[in-house]
């Protein structure tokens, strides 16, 4: 039975703030569901003056199939009605994906203080009791179309950015080699694993008749900042490549030519930890330069060593000098190119995987005879293993030879 509190008048009703909002919601879709002619003429009558598009429903039943075909922006739900209840009607909406994120605002007469917590619980963005300041209420509904209309803006974007990421991902990704080179007698791996859509690591491949250059880059910065800059290094390390420059020469010039560009595009923090291995196919010398990178691992007759060699970052310093350092590869050596993500991968806690927890994962993967693609396997569930369900901070790149001859 309804209670003559469920009645209010049209002048009531009407009475409206008229705070201004940045938000255009004329058209917005409103269903109201109540199973009293009277109260359906009332608010209809207030809210179509603010241009809205009002749905009437007079039972749980017909709310549940008018949301599901109109798809509102908001729902009035009054709870006491015959049959199906506003309450259990609420709780089948949201339950379907459908009409799930539809605000819904409870209208009642009840005031326990366990029905708000029910109405609350069951999804409702807010419960109004009757008899109401009619002001109060048309505030609210304002108020929650503008948060429905503003979350749906949200979504959106979000989707478009996301779109616009992936593409950016895609290209990104497609900078760095498809597959490992053919050289006989080693064994190539690559993987890099960005922290978000993009990020500032890229590795790649040259391959000539006499040799196979490895190159490894870390672009400072995370995200958009690191992944445009990136681009643009690749794009220049592709264009030295093509003349085949001495490897000290090459870094000369990759540093002048980041120095300028960087300075000139980019903040003036923004630069590239770079190395680059040369590897003779026929005799297995190789010659390394380093240019703000962790030092690569070389595994030779059961033991771990690193090839230490550093000087500052690539764009730094235009005059910055770049030494080369020579080392000899034989049967069942392995090589590992690891960018700092790896090492600096963090717990919850913030305590990280470290460079110690690095070399023992490395050197274990080496004297199993891993292959070079297993031995990144087993390095990158290492450092997930320890991260714990932890979010990546930085990209993790890792490039693995492994000679076989």
């Amino acid at each position: 039975m309804k209670r003559e509190t469920d009645l209010w008048t049209t002048n009531d009703l009407r009475l409206m703030d008229s705070s201004e909002s940045t938000i255009d919601l004329a058209g917005a879709k409103i269903l109201i569901v109540d199973d009293m002619p009277a109260n359906l003429q009332i608010l209809r009558g207030a809210l179509e003056p603010e241009g809205y598009n009002i749905l009437i429903a007079t039972n749980g039943e017909g709310a549940i199939k008018s949301a599901g075909a109109a798809i509102p922006d908001l729902i009035l739900l009054d709870v006491q009605m015959p049959g199906m209840d506003g309450f259990e009607a609420c709780r089948v909406l949201k339950a379907d994906p459908g009409t799930r994120e539809i605000p819904v605002i409870f209208l009642t007469a009840q005031v326990e203080i366990d029905d708000v917590v029910k109405g609350l619980e069951l999804g409702a963005v807010d419960y109004v009791t009757k008899p109401f300041d009619s002001r109060e209420l048309l505030r609210r509904v304002r108020t929650h179309l503008e948060l429905y209309k503003l979350r749906q803006e949200m979504e959106a974007a979000r989707e478009a950015a996301e779109r616009e990421l992936q593409t950016a991902k895609k290209m990104q990704m497609g900078l760095m080699p498809p597959s490992p080179p053919a050289v006989e007698g080693l064994d190539v791996s690559g993987r890099c694993i960005s922290a978000n859509h993009v990020g500032g690591d890229l590795f790649q491949y040259f391959q000539s008749q006499e040799s196979l250059s490895i190159a490894l880059a870390d672009v400072t910065g995370k995200a958009m900042d690191a992944a445009i800059p990136a681009v643009m290094f690749s794009g220049i390390l592709d264009n030295q490549m093509e003349d085949r420059r001495p490897l000290q020469e090459l870094f000369r010039r990759l540093n002048r030519s980041l120095h300028r560009s960087f300075h000139r595009s980019f903040d003036t923090r923004t630069f590239v930890c770079f190395e680059m291995a040369e590897i003779d196919t026929s005799s297995l010398s190789v010659r390394y330069a380093n240019g703000g990178l962790p030092f690569p691992y070389h595994y030779h007759n059961g033991e771990l060593s690193e090839l230490q060699l550093d000087s500052y970052p690539l764009g730094v310093l235009s005059d910055a000098v770049f030494d080369i350092i020579e080392t000899q590869l034989t049967e069942g050596d392995y090589l590992v190119f690891c960018s700092d993500g790896i090492a600096e991968a963090e717990q919850e806690e913030g305590e990280q995987f470290g460079y110690e927890r690095t070399s023992e994962a490395v050197v274990g993967a080496c004297r199993d005879r891993l292959s070079a693609e297993g031995l990144i396997d087993h390095l990158v569930s290492a450092v997930d293993e320890f991260r714990a369900g932890a979010p990546r901070k930085d990209d993790m790149t890792c490039v693995v030879v492994k000679v076989t001859r």
